[in-house]
């Protein structure tokens, strides 16, 4: 999941991280396993991309030059029923964060 957003709550984006990332450890929460389609996140991780313009030194964040679309993603849920996402009122925002 990611970001908290003006509104305080976060957003259902998902990330398939292809190094080590010590620095989210206890602040990101790791809720899947991709099953089948790793071929597919591979092949994306390696299109061409470009540097974006990015408020906090010493953060690289790229783009794809041409954009990249999963147009179909299924989560197996097991049965589990999830609840409303908590709207967080002043989020403390992790360590990995940096101010701005």
């Amino acid at each position: 999941m990611g970001g908290y957003g003006d509104a305080g709550l976060a957003s259902c984006e998902f990330f398939f991280p292809l190094r080590d990332c010590p620095d989210h450890k206890g602040i990101y929460p790791v809720f899947g396993t991709v099953i089948s389609g790793i071929d597919e996140i591979l092949r994306i991780a390696q299109v061409p991309t470009v540097p974006v313009d990015f408020p906090i030194p010493g953060v690289e964040v790229n783009r794809p030059v041409k954009p990249e679309i999963l147009d179909h993603v299924e989560l197996e849920l097991f049965g589990a029923v999830y609840p409303e996402p908590v709207r967080v009122e002043n989020p403390k925002l992790p360590k990995c964060w940096p101010k701005l």
